[in-house]
């Protein structure tokens, strides 16, 4: 009949626009599902990107400063070279020819001598601080620095130097390492009228650290100029590591390199 037919109209056209309403709620969470897949992926490629950036920013740095370090080093090693071939070996040649041929008192001669020496012994010293360093065998090398510093009246005690694992150091930090502890030896040996001397090395995983100290006069920061300790805090730093002291007037020194 014509009602039953106009019903059966009405009920498709109902059920034509639920499924039309139906596949556009579909199609609307579908473009919602693309929209945060984009997202999430423009997201994760701008993180990617930065820290991409930023490692290698960080690399080129590293690889800046070793750069730097390395000029430093070779520059050092060819300024002991100069001082030792040049001007300790001229001051040891008039030296010896004030003693052979000078004709003066015995006391001016002596004084001359004397004078002489001890600009031949600084002139020396300075060599031996810049010189180049053989880090092959690098606990050797620390046995070998230690032995050139010790003197008469003065004990110098040190831990194991296998507590750190120096082949996984690199070369020019252990050279930093090196430099740092020789200035303390000779800051130790010029200034603080120590008796004993103790150098302990602690190995911590990554992160190591050396601690060194005296029984000497000690000295108050404040009032003198720290240019030893102000190399060994730079050498340090270089290597991203961190140096830190402490001292009081008679009471001795204490240093603490970390890296």
């Amino acid at each position: 009949s014509a009602a039953k037919q106009i019903q059966e109209n009405k009920y498709a056209a109902i059920k034509y626009n639920v499924e039309k309403e139906r596949k556009k709620r579909q199609a609307a969470e579908l473009q919602n599902e693309r929209e945060k897949r984009y997202k999430i992926l423009f997201i994760a490629a701008f993180l990617i990107a930065f820290l991409l950036g930023a490692f290698l920013l960080h690399r080129k740095t590293q690889q800046r400063k070793k750069a730097i370090i390395h000029a430093t080093q070779k520059t050092e090693a060819r300024i002991s070279k100069r001082i030792h071939d040049d001007l300790a070996n001229d001051i040891s040649g008039v030296m010896s020819l004030v003693a052979n041929t000078l004709n003066t008192s015995t006391t001016i001669k002596d004084d001359l001598l004397n004078f002489l020496n001890d600009i031949y012994l600084r002139a020396r010293d300075i060599s031996i601080v810049y010189a180049g360093i053989d880090v092959n065998d690098f606990p050797k090398a620390l046995k070998n620095l230690i032995a050139q510093h010790h003197q008469e009246g003065v004990t110098i005690l040190t831990a194991p130097y296998s507590t750190i694992n120096w082949d996984a150091l690199a070369e020019y930090k252990k050279k930093a390492i090196y430099k740092s502890l020789q200035e303390l030896l000779v800051n130790t040996k010029k200034h603080s009228k120590a008796k004993l001397v103790t150098i302990a090395f602690h190995g911590k995983g990554k992160k190591n650290e050396i601690v060194y100290s005296d029984d000497g006069v000690g000295f108050d920061p404040d009032e003198i100029v720290m240019g030893g300790l102000r190399n060994v805090e730079t050498r340090i730093n270089d290597i991203g590591g961190s140096f830190s002291f402490e001292s009081k007037q008679g009471q001795g020194f204490k240093a603490t390199l970390y890296f």
